[in-house]
């Protein structure tokens, strides 16, 4: 394996994925990462983990501290992707929400070494089909995330800003989710399962579009495709901002919740991102109600807006939206009012917002 990696990089290659590496033993990765990473070959070389936290009976299993302490740079964020496709099939009570809620923000140590994704070789595009529920010889089973997908690519619009502006990892954008690949029709050994796998061959219908004919300029693509691509670009682009690099993370829904102020709409899901006393915040808004848009207002609470240090008047401005990067003030304020009356967010189905405040 070693001879594998050493081969690779002579070719220029400076970074590799590692397939179900929680199955692999943390003494071999220590062993590779260490050859693969000196002197003589790329003291640089990336390594991310394909790793989950269930796995077969009486297999090696790897933590995700062990990986990380082996040497990968980063591993994948699977209870993300599983909370957010639970919060946006709507499984569960409040109760549920809040918890998977949490899951998404838990990760305050490690959030460097998290990758965030909505689509990779092993979860089901997010234009494939939404499934509930699965029927077997025992009856009808709730379907779980594993087995569905998000229902259209216009999901991308309300749950690519969640997952990639959350941390300050790396993101994957699994090659044709910017176009709307939907894994529909049977290529290669893997069944028509609305997944586009390493065992595929062919060609995705959706990405030959902006192939077109070898010109690669988008010219099959429809008008709502070129419109996601231009939004995934915005989006990653956006991934950049000194706030969303900066360690700073604030979830926010505890302190925007219907019973503690008229309007504040429950289906309104929102964190912060920041550098501790820039004077800037950069907040993420999302409409979880279904199948309609949504109005409300968002408050920042006043331990967060000292913490940032928020001059006396700010500034919110709306900056990216569904069509991509947006330049709209929404309100100038003081920093009382911020934190005591908020800022007014209309948002339209299926759908997030990112503001900045300073």
């Amino acid at each position: 394996m070693d001879q594998v990696l050493a081969y690779w990089q002579s070719k220029g290659v400076d970074g590799f994925r590692c397939d179900m590496a929680h199955l692999i033993p943390r003494e071999v990765w220590e062993y590779l990462i260490a050859a693969a990473r000196s002197p003589e070959r790329d003291t640089a070389c990336f390594f991310l983990a394909e790793a989950y936290p269930a796995s077969a009976p009486g297999a090696p299993i790897t933590k995700f501290d062990d990986l990380i302490a082996a040497g990968f740079n980063a591993v994948y964020h699977s209870p993300s992707y599983n909370a957010l496709k639970r919060i946006y099939q709507g499984f569960g009570s409040q109760e549920d929400y809040d918890q998977a809620v949490s899951v998404v923000s838990s990760a305050f140590g490690p959030r460097a070494s998290w990758l965030a994704y909505l689509e990779n070789d092993g979860e089901r595009r997010v234009a494939s089909p939404v499934v509930t529920t699965l029927r077997d010889q025992d009856g009808i089973h709730e379907a779980g995330p594993v087995y569905s997908g998000f229902g259209s690519p216009e999901a991308g619009y309300q749950l690519a800003p969640l997952q990639f502006l959350f941390g300050t990892g790396p993101v994957l954008l699994f090659n044709g989710q910017e176009v709307g690949e939907s894994g529909a029709g049977v290529q290669g050994f893997s069944p028509e399962d609305g997944r586009t796998t390493t065992f595929d061959y062919g060609s995705m219908p959706q990405f030959v579009k902006w192939v077109n004919g070898h010109a690669y300029d988008g010219g099959g693509l429809s008008a709502s495709q070129n419109a996601l691509r231009r939004f995934y670009g915005d989006l990653l682009a956006l991934c950049q901002d000194p706030s969303v690099r900066g360690d700073g993370y604030w979830g926010l829904k505890y302190f925007n919740r219907h019973s503690q102020f008229s309007d504040c709409p429950d289906d309104l899901y929102s964190f912060a991102r920041f550098q501790e006393q820039s004077g800037r915040l950069l907040l993420v808004v999302a409409n979880f109600r279904p199948h309609s848009g949504v109005d409300g207002r968002v408050r920042v609470p006043a331990e967060l807006a000292m913490l940032v240090e928020l001059s006396s008047t700010v500034t919110v401005q709306l900056i990216l939206d569904q069509s991509g990067v947006a330049n709209f003030t929404i309100a100038r304020q003081t920093r009382q009012s911020l934190i005591s009356d908020g800022f007014p967010v209309s948002l339209p189905n299926q759908t997030t917002q990112v503001f900045v405040i300073e």
